[in-house]
């Protein structure tokens, strides 16, 4: 019997990473994206601030000297606070991408083979743990949850952002390695779990989530109380002795983020009023399934909601304000998990003393992702201790419903099930209803999920690909300032000129953008050398609350910030955004070596400048796949 257990687990986890992998297919075909070409152009010298090869997630200048290069090129656009600074401490992932480099150049097939790996790794140190803490068929339904959970999406597209797998895996296996310890009593173990936490601290911050689950067990777990008070301080303490030394070489080496409106650090006086937000809409897609990142993105059904005409875009006006729905949805989600948790601790089921600390230690997780804005990517570590809660409490509730308590966990293969206590109307609509939400939400459209947003994905990725490749600009740009009125894509706005230096063009000497609103504009000629642009509408964090810029420090009117080749000034604000500008250039802009381009539906266009004291109205920037 326990051969044909351990073959069908074995089964199960080549199965499970089978249909994991099959469904996101498309990210190894996504390519590279985003952060991808500027850590490449780090790599091969061509960026205009050099990185050693262990620090390539340090994305803004360490000092003056480099801010001005930074400036002047305009990877920081004009709106940049001044001690605006991106810091990520992760250098195993940095050595990891320079290896990379080295293996498979510029061909990024390799690089996703490489996630999938992490990846792979990660899902069967979750398989270990799962079935060490866990009935069979609840260890068996969580680990499919967990590979399905819209967390891996992102990582396995996106190289930069393959970290969150390294992090997570070494996490994982640190985890499985404290349990073992304090399970068999066994505190020389816990030098195994030390390591592990080291090298998950060295893939950067997103170890922290996973460091939430071994202080949770230690607090909470009957098998660290009955292993004595010293063995659990000598747990905590293999776990918090590595995130001090990481977090004493991140502070004193400068890395962190500083001035941005997008990332807040937990030592930021903004985090508190910032981060509860962000842990509802964390929250919400943990238990509903329903999409973090539509907190600052939008409704997720806007879009289809419109396109059919159900409402009018007066009528979806009229609705409450989406972020705080969004809040109300995460409470909701956080009372109905408490609800099922009740549940079964009522039931006494005997996983329950197991739930207790990896719900915590999940909490805990999302709370440590709270200095950025909420998105699936956060959520690997937290999704552990979801997706096991979710899956014992679907077991359990379809044992209940079957009349036989417990009876697929504990029942001989081939019993059939007994009859248990009756089971009320009440309560059985509710059980079927909440496992048939479970089963939809994370099941089958999270499926649907994984495999859409990969193959979108590989679309966008091609997309901005085609935009950069199309646009207007010399193949011997190296005498050329690119001024770019808006952009609709992150693609556009900083790694277009990056995409194109990857496949042999090359740099412009700047690519600035003049307005960072993805609205319409009015260009205004005030003279030969002269522009001014309001934007229409207005534009809540396009300056202000940007990822440059935190709204705490306002752009006020008057203010000039001097880039080599022109002057910007801030004439007008519209609450509190910039709604005017005016840009003096130091040449004429007619000069052959100045190119004006507009992000339009079909590609980048050449901006036609109107004649001094007249004007032109453009319509919003578009992204590379519109």
């Amino acid at each position: 019997m326990h051969r044909v257990d351990s073959r069908l687990r074995w089964g199960l986890l080549v199965l499970v990473l089978a249909v994991g992998a099959g469904l996101r297919a498309d990210a190894f075909a996504t390519g590279f994206y985003g952060d991808d070409y500027q850590q490449l152009a780090l790599l091969r010298g061509d960026f205009p601030i050099e990185r050693p090869g262990w620090d390539l997630f340090w994305f803004g200048p360490r000092d003056g000297d480099e801010r001005a290069r930074l400036l002047a090129f305009g990877l920081s656009p004009w709106w940049t606070a001044p001690e605006h600074r991106i810091a990520m401490f992760r250098p195993l992932p940095s050595a990891l991408l320079w290896l990379d480099a080295q293996l498979f150049g510029d061909q990024p097939f390799g690089y996703h083979v490489h996630a999938f790996a992490w990846w792979a790794l990660l899902i069967a140190a979750v398989w270990a743990l799962l079935f060490r803490l866990l009935p069979p068929a609840s260890a068996a339904l969580g680990l499919v949850l967990f590979a399905l959970a819209g967390a891996h999406d992102v990582p396995l597209c996106w190289i930069a952002n393959r970290s969150t797998l390294v992090a997570a895996s070494f996490g994982a296996l640190a985890l499985l390695a404290h349990v073992h310890a304090l399970e068999r009593a066994a505190p020389r173990g816990l030098w195994l779990a030390a390591l592990g936490w080291s090298f998950a601290l060295s893939a950067g911050e997103y170890a922290f989530g996973m460091l939430a689950y071994p202080l949770a067990h230690a607090w909470l777990a009957p098998a660290a109380r009955a292993a004595g008070i010293r063995v659990r301080a000598a747990a905590v303490l293999a776990a918090g002795l590595p995130a001090c030394v990481y977090l004493a070489l991140r502070a004193g080496l400068g890395h962190g983020v500083v001035a941005s409106g997008l990332y807040v650090s937990p030592g930021d006086p903004r985090f508190l009023s910032t981060a509860p937000a962000r842990w509802l809409a964390l929250a919400g897609e943990l238990v509903l399934g329903l999409p973090a990142k539509s907190l600052w993105a939008g409704a997720p059904l806007r879009t289809w909601l419109l396109e059919r005409r159900w409402l009018t875009p007066a009528q979806w006006q009229q609705l409450p304000d989406w972020p705080a729905l969004h809040g109300a949805l995460g409470a909701l989600a956080i009372g109905l998990a408490l609800l099922g948790l009740r549940w079964l601790a009522r039931s006494r089921a005997p996983e329950h003393a197991t739930l207790r600390w990896l719900i915590a230690g999940s909490a805990l997780g999302v709370m440590s992702a709270g200095a950025a804005l909420p998105e699936s990517r956060l959520l690997v570590a937290p999704a552990i201790g979801s997706c096991a809660a979710l899956a014992v409490f679907v077991v359990r509730a379809i044992a209940r419903l079957r009349g036989a308590e417990g009876g697929l966990e504990t029942r001989p293969y081939g019993e059939r099930a007994g009859n248990g206590p009756a089971v009320g109307r009440r309560e059985a609509a509710g059980l079927v209803f909440a496992v048939t939400g479970i089963l939809f939400a994370h099941g089958l459209l999270a499926a649907h999920a994984a495999r859409a947003d990969a193959h979108g994905r590989r679309e966008r990725a091609e997309a901005a690909r085609r935009f950069a490749f199309a646009a207007p600009i010399p193949e011997r740009a190296a005498g050329i300032d690119v001024v770019l009125l808006a952009a609709g894509d992150f693609s556009t706005a900083t790694a277009l000129p990056w995409i194109r230096r990857l496949h042999g063009a090359d740099l412009p000497r700047s690519y600035q953008r003049l307005s960072g609103a993805i609205a319409p504009h009015l260009l205004r000629r005030i003279d030969e050398r002269t522009l001014e642009l309001d934007v229409i509408g207005g534009s809540p964090g396009a300056f202000t609350g940007s990822l440059y810029r935190p709204a705490s420090q306002p752009l006020s009117p008057g203010r000039r910030v001097r880039v080599p080749g022109a002057t910007f000034e801030v004439i007008g604000l519209w609450q509190g955004e910039v709604a005017r500008l005016r840009v003096r250039f130091d040449r004429p802009l007619q000069s052959p070596d100045l190119l004006f381009l507009q992000a339009s539906p079909g590609g980048l266009r050449r901006i036609v400048l109107p004649p001094p004291g007249e004007q032109r109205l453009l319509p919003p920037a578009a992204a590379a796949w519109d």
